[in-house]
Parts: C-alpha cells; sequence; structure tokens
C-alpha cells in the first residue's frame, strides 16, 4: 500500500538514510526565517515545548479564526489552513504588535520546497512549533522564537542530540528540498488542471473534494492510503516517492 499522506503523520521519507553528527538545535537555528540568530527549544515531549512556548511570549494566546480578539498578545495558526493568507495576517500582526506562531507539528518540513511551510507564502512568523517530522515520525517536538520577542530565555533542551532529526535535517540540505519541489510542481499542476479547491503548497495540499470517503475507497482498492482530516484529502507523500508512483496516485485522484 502507498500511502499518499505518510508525510502527514510525520514520515516525510521511506528510505534509509546515513547516519549524519549534526547539531539539531543549531542547525534549525540556521535554517528558521530570519537566521541566525534565532533561539531554540527542542524535546521529545510535546506538552513540554508547549509549556515553554506559552511560558516565553507575552500572553494571552489564541488560535486565531478569522478575528483578532482585544487583549491577545500571541495567535497561533495552522499555516495550511490559512495558505496565502498568512501574509494579510502577518501585516495585522506587525501593526497591532501581536506575536505570530506557526504551528507546524503537521506540515513536516520540506514538503513546501522549503525548511518551513509558512517559508512558502514568504511569511517569517516570530515563532514557530515544530513536530515529529523534524525526526521522520518520532517523538521530536521544538520551539523557535525571535529573541526579541522573548520575555525570558529558553530554558536548555532536555537532549543535546537526536539522531534522526540530525540524519533529518542532512538529507534536507543534501537533496530533499530539491526533490520537493520538482514533485511538488507536478502536484500544484495537477491542483490547477483539474481545478480542485485546495488549500496547501509543494507536496502538501488539502483537496476539498466532494465525497472524500468515497474517494480515498477507491484509492485503497487500487493500492493507495490516504489520509481525510476535516473532511479534506490530504495529499503529503513521503519526499523520496517514486515520481511513477506519484504520477499513478495523481491519475487515480484524477479519475
Amino acid at each position: 500500500m502507498i500511502d499518499l499522506s505518510a508525510a502527514w503523520n510525520g514520515r516525510i521519507f521511506s528510505e534509509e538514510l546515513p547516519e549524519a553528527e549534526l547539531d539539531v538545535q543549531a542547525e534549525l537555528a540556521l535554517l528558521a526565517p530570519g537566521a541566525p540568530n534565532r533561539r531554540v527549544f527542542i524535546s521529545s515531549s510535546e506538552e513540554r515545548v508547549i509549556r515553554v512556548a506559552m511560558g516565553s511570549l507575552d500572553g494571552p494566546w489564541a488560535r486565531y479564526g478569522g478575528f483578532v480578539p482585544a487583549g491577545v498578545g500571541t495567535i497561533i495558526i495552522d499555516p495550511l489552513v490559512w495558505a496565502r493568507h498568512l501574509v494579510g495576517l502577518a501585516e495585522i500582526c506587525l501593526n497591532k504588535g501581536i506575536n505570530l506562531v506557526s504551528d507546524e507539528r503537521r506540515t513536516s518540513p520540506g514538503l513546501s520546497g522549503h525548511p518551513f511551510f509558512c517559508e512558502a507564502f514568504g511569511v517569517r512568523p516570530d515563532a514557530i512549533i515544530l513536530g515529529r517530522g523534524w525526526a521522520n515520525g518520532e517523538d521530536f517536538y521544538g520551539f523557535i522564537a525571535r529573541p526579541s520577542r522573548l520575555t525570558e530565555p529558553l530554558p536548555c533542551s532536555q537532549e543535546a542530540h537526536f539522531s534522526s532529526a540530525s540524519r533529518t535535517i542532512a538529507y534536507l540540505r543534501q537533496r530533499g528540498l530539491e526533490m520537493a519541489r520538482e514533485k511538488g510542481r507536478l502536484i500544484e499542476e495537477f491542483v490547477e488542471s483539474r481545478r480542485i479547491p485546495a488549500r496547501g503548497a509543494g507536496m502538501l495540499w488539502l483537496l476539498e473534494v466532494p465525497d472524500p470517503y468515497r474517494i480515498a475507497a477507491r484509492l485503497a482498492s487500487k493500492g493507495f492510503a490516504i489520509t481525510i482530516s476535516e473532511g479534506s484529502l490530504v495529499l503529503a507523500p513521503t519526499l523520496d516517492l517514486p515520481e511513477d508512483s506519484l504520477i499513478r496516485g495523481l491519475r487515480l485522484l484524477s479519475s
């Protein structure tokens, strides 16, 4: 079974990658939008990362839902949901002095052709929350912030090194991002040519199609798995999915 949504669940590559000796915290600081002076906290505990994030930026926090509540200090958004509208929201936050946090726990690294999904729309948020995709599905979470926005210094990370995250970062630097751009162009052409209502960039899209469960069942009968999230099909294949397999999956979707 070929999983067309594997990266949505944190699995961004299927092949076995060679070992890489990298300082994950330092590498993330260099890769982040606004580098190299970003501050980074990483942990295997999602709860710990969220607690550190919420304790390090002005509150109260609010998840953005189309309007900015009065008195809010920090807004957290899902960049895939807001996609191209991120630019306007970033301008509002800048004008109002509100922190903008991009929650990228589900938007795995590299899929947009950039290390971080918000970069596909030219947005540099004040902070980013990372998820398991950075360690290819293992428990790995992170918080990256603009130093000037922190109300207090970030604590030392609980773990100094994550081997899976090291391999992922090395993979992205060597060829992963270029592969994502090439396959992303195929997917974008497919979405545009079929006029499918969709939100996304590169290799990560929410396809707003009628009767997604029927389509998912049809794909499964042909050997392709696809995830449904909030009534949309999630197209998020691994970076190393062979191009012919991707094309076959897209053809089945179009039929």
